[in-house]
């Protein structure tokens, strides 16, 4: 008798949550296509398996990352409760639009009726959804404190990680962007290649130097690029912070994913210097440079146990020109290149003025403006539902299981490295495994 596990083992009805209050219907097929998606990949990994120890790996990678979308589902679901708090129906209808709106800019390169679906979280995070045209965003549970009584009511007094939370948005979008767009080949051309594909192609084709190899970094600095063209100058800021919140040892820490903390402002700096006005980007840069006075600062790269130098002149060309390419190819991008310039485009398109007195609370008060005006027309945005509610076949995830396999092929012949610990397996059982970025992020991966 075959003791083979069953895939009802987590596919069980009970993981089905009460009808929430809003978008009931997307997320019931958010969690049926999260559950045909696992079964299909489980599926085909069990028939491999045998007794290879390798192949036993993908059906727990499988399952894990099947349980953190369960989780990411389950409190986008519980937070739209009738009984959930008020704010927090509050929060997700006005974090929703926000969302929706950050992949506006880029709806040319993405799947038709794409949406998008936030939920509160201990940290910001994109979830890498390659059964849904769907970006499914967490957004962190301090944007729940303010001194005022209504956290999303005009508070002049608002704690500031409330804006700066919402300013994680267009980022995580970016993520999503970088995974699921499509861009054409060639101008002019129908013809269309993976985002992801095009930028390693393009960075391939130009010398990068080792410790650290800067293009390790490249969705993350893709996801910063997107962000700070549609936020400007705030987000900005808000990057500053968050760097300025390390540790000696993190803020020169290479953790092979994101840019070290040093060298991440400079991302935005370069963004601010080609898309907005001077007095602007100034400003922003004579604070990191004076924040960074003010910290003990040891030159070399740490990297697990090793450590390197640092070589800063050469890590900043480095990024200047990952920078540039991503500019350049969102400068195709249909009216991309038309964002800001001197204004704010998300979540609303405004003129800046000016800047007087202090930065921080200057940009911290246009930006509580700007929302004002947008939650007088929350609904303005008109962040679309899923196009079907009807059950993918098995034949479709088939299908999808091949354009992993294709896009994959392209991916390594562009230069991109795939998981080390993979070694044992087949391209295409490779290609299975990572399903489009789907285990690209998981509950280990580190934030933002």
């Amino acid at each position: 008798m075959s003791t083979k596990p069953t895939n009802e083992t987590i596919m069980d009805d009970r993981f089905e949550s009460a009808p929430p209050i809003a978008r009931k219907a997307d997320l019931a097929q958010l969690l049926a296509r999260l559950k045909g998606f696992t079964s299909s990949q489980l599926d085909y990994f069990q028939a491999l398996a045998g007794d290879n120890p390798l192949l036993k790996y993908p059906a727990a990678r499988i399952t894990s990352q099947f349980l953190n979308d369960l989780e990411a589902l389950e409190r986008a679901t519980v937070q739209r409760q009738p009984d959930a708090p008020a704010a927090y129906h509050e929060i997700l209808e006005l974090t929703d639009q926000l969302a929706y709106r950050a992949l506006l800019p880029a709806a040319a390169w993405l799947p038709e009726h794409v949406t998008a679906i936030t939920y509160i979280h201990k940290a910001p995070m994109a979830r890498v959804v390659p059964y849904a045209p769907v970006a499914l965003v967490g957004i962190p549970y301090t944007v729940y404190s303010s001194r005022s009584t209504n956290a999303l009511e005009p508070r002049s007094n608002a704690a500031p990680l409330v804006w700066r939370d919402l300013l994680a948005l267009p980022h995580e979008v970016g993520h999503y962007v970088f995974w699921h767009a499509r861009v054409p080949v060639a101008e002019g051309s129908t013809e269309r290649k993976p985002l992801f594909v095009l930028l390693t192609e393009r960075l391939e084709a130009k010398s990068f130097a080792t410790n650290p190899d800067t293009r390790r970094w490249l969705e993350e600095i893709f996801a910063d690029v997107y962000g700070c063209v549609l936020g400007g100058p705030i987000i900005a800021l808000a990057a500053q912070d968050l760097q300025l919140n390390r540790s000696l040892g993190e803020f020169t820490t290479d953790d092979a994913e994101h840019p070290i903390p040093y060298f991440r402002p400079r991302i935005y700096q370069q963004v601010l210097d080609k898309y907005f006005q001077a007095k602007y980007g100034d400003p922003v840069r004579a604070r990191w440079e004076q924040a960074v006075l003010k910290r003990p600062y040891v030159p070399r790269i740490f990297d697990g146990d090793r450590v390197h130098p640092l070589n800063e002149t050469r890590i900043t060309g480095e990024l200047e020109t990952i920078v540039e390419e991503i500019r350049q190819v969102l400068y195709d991008l249909p009216d991309f290149h038309t964002l800001n310039r001197d204004e704010v485009l998300w979540p609303r398109k405004t003129a800046l003025g000016m800047p007087t007195g202090d930065i921080n609370a200057w940009l911290a008060a246009r930006f509580e403006a700007q929302l004002d005006e947008f939650r007088k027309d929350a609904s303005g945005a008109n962040n679309p539902p899923l196009l079907s509610t009807d059950p993918l076949a098995d034949t479709a995830w088939q299908d999808l299981r091949q354009r992993f396999r294709d896009d994959a092929k392209q991916a390594r012949a562009a230069g991109m490295v795939f998981e080390s610990t993979l070694s044992g397996l087949t391209a295409d059982q490779v290609a299975e495994l990572w399903a489009g970025g789907w285990a690209t992020e998981g509950p280990d991966t580190n934030w933002p």
